[in-house]
């Protein structure tokens, strides 16, 4: 990554790039630990009524998508707009277990964005959880990143966003080694969901 130096925002072929690395590195450690059936896509297309796609990488377990990820050099705020849409054509393939609301949530610091969706949790309400349907966008320029939750069918779903998170090149390396942990947490979190909708499955 030292490479890059403060060059990453130049252009968007640049983030890319930039970006690969994180991604990769999270998918590799969820193959080696979590699940071997963890896939990485680049440049995937995504079909859905709202017709947002491709995206600049997909990351899917057991043939699930579960983590969507946009590149944007420019306009964050359209980047946004567009994973949110993404993430309703991911959300389309997916069978519904669960109508909610629509709810925006800007006002999250990443630390409490985690701890509330990744925290720890009593059983009942990891219960609850795992009958959603969940999925996660993240929206990044290289130093900046926007990690987004979708929970819930396409015609109601629930969105958070939370604050935004810098990984910048001052210290230890210890920002980067901050985004590769969430996004571990964030695969780990979709995995245990979807083996637990398996095992309710084979019950019922």
């Amino acid at each position: 990554m030292k490479v890059f130096k403060n060059t990453i925002n130049i252009n968007e072929a640049t983030v890319r790039k930039y970006i690969s690395i994180f991604i990769k590195t999270a998918v590799d450690y969820i193959q080696t630990f979590t699940n071997n059936l963890a896939q990485l896509y680049v440049e995937a297309n995504l079909y859905g009524s709202k017709r947002y796609g491709p995206v600049d990488y997909l990351v899917k377990l057991d043939d699930f998508a579960v983590l969507v990820n946009e590149a944007k050099f420019e306009d964050l705020t359209k980047g946004i707009a567009q994973n949110i849409m993404q993430l309703h054509s991911a959300s389309e393939v997916i069978p519904p277990f669960l109508y909610l609301f629509v709810v925006l949530r800007v006002d999250l610091t990443i630390d409490a964005y985690y701890q509330s969706l990744l925290g720890k949790r009593k059983l009942e309400q990891m219960e609850f959880e795992s009958l959603q349907q969940q999925l996660f966008g993240i929206v990044i320029t290289g130093v900046s990143w926007y990690f987004i939750h979708w929970t819930g069918s396409p015609e109601k779903p629930k969105v958070e966003i939370s604050c935004q998170f810098n990984c910048n090149f001052e210290g230890e390396m210890q920002s980067k080694k901050n985004v590769v942990s969430y996004i571990v947490r964030i695969l780990e979190n979709q995995d245990v969901m979807l083996k637990n909708n398996s095992k309710r499955a084979h019950r019922d």
